[in-house]
């Protein structure tokens, strides 16, 4: 066995992009409601849902773990392309012009090692409002600086990584939309419920990553020391577990586990699709918990989601 040896056949080397380039991951979901047996419309109850992530990132390790996801989600098509040059909002808006989805939701990924002023920014948001217009539900920013891009015109939102901002958060925020599209969930899921939770600009919510280990009733492991912190700070949570075969049960102690941690902070709201991620993407044992904080100070606990909680407790 070689100690130290250069790689001569092994997986492609990612595309060279240059600076003012992007790179658009997109999932396209597409299901229908189970109708009794004897209605054969097919079209009656079809529902069709696009999550769009647009990323400026350069950095290889970044652009590496946002192609990851074109193998993680089980219920929905997911792709990639590349554009380059002034007119790349022209080239996105014909790549997506045939497929006229019911619903919309898209991140904005600046990149950690982007300098974007926040025109270029507003580009990206303008090119997708005019790509869909009514039916984009939410367009949430990522970045390292968001505090720069505070003049930003149809946002839902910002988004940073608890200790960093980089390719992983884009992903996780990615899989947090792509949620509001599953068939099938274990809970009621709605783009109302994650509105409440974003942050501002200045103020922009913090995502942390941690691992529900399902022995017993299930236990939250988080992957820093200060990521249970930011989660006991949070005035607001948000709880996306990514877990095959999660069961009511675990999403009760789940609920329950996050509100032990502070028993004065809001209720968490949580969305759980059943069975999110293809088979092998996750040990069998043990899930991945998407938890996207907004700090006390800057939570705005609204009377849409009351209900939804009592029906998880």
């Amino acid at each position: 066995m070689a100690l130290d040896a250069e790689l001569v056949v092994g997986p492609l080397a990612l595309p060279a992009m240059c600076r003012g380039d992007v790179e658009v991951c997109w999932a396209w979901c597409e299901h229908r409601a189970r109708h009794a047996p004897d209605d054969h419309d097919p079209a009656d109850g079809r529902f069709r849902g696009l999550t769009v992530l647009v990323s400026f990132a350069t950095d290889s390790e970044d652009r590496a773990a946002i192609r990851s996801l074109r193998h993680l989600l089980a219920f929905a098509d997911c792709r990639m392309a590349a554009f380059s040059g002034a007119d790349w909002p022209n080239r996105l808006c014909k790549r997506f012009a045939g497929l006229h989805p019911d619903f919309v939701s898209a991140a904005i990924y600046v990149g950690s090692n982007a300098d974007l002023v926040a025109e270029t920014v507003q580009s990206a948001v303008d090119a997708l409002r005019a790509c869909f217009g009514a039916t984009l539900a939410a367009v949430i920013v990522l970045g390292g600086a968001t505090g720069k891009l505070a003049s930003l015109r149809g946002v839902s939102g910002f988004v940073v990584g608890a200790h960093a901002t980089s390719g992983d958060t884009a992903r996780a925020v990615f899989l947090t939309l792509a949620m509001l599209m599953a068939p099938a969930t274990l809970c009621p899921i709605d783009v109302e419920d994650l509105s409440p939770v974003l942050g501002t600009a200045d103020a922009p919510a913090r995502l942390v990553q941690a691992f529900w280990l399902r022995n017993g009733d299930g236990r939250l492991v988080h992957l820093h020391s200060g990521d249970l912190q930011a989660v006991r700070s949070a005035g607001q949570v948000l709880a996306v577990p990514l877990c095959r075969g999660f069961r009511l049960a675990e999403l009760r102690s789940l609920y329950r586990q996050i509100c032990s941690y502070d028993p004065a902070a809001a209720q968490p709201v949580i969305f759980a699709a059943v069975n999110p991620l293809r088979l092998g993407a996750m040990p069998a044992n043990a899930g991945l918990v998407l938890l996207i904080c907004k700090t006390a100070a800057m939570a705005d606990t609204t009377s849409t989601i009351n209900h939804r909680r009592q029906a998880i407790c």
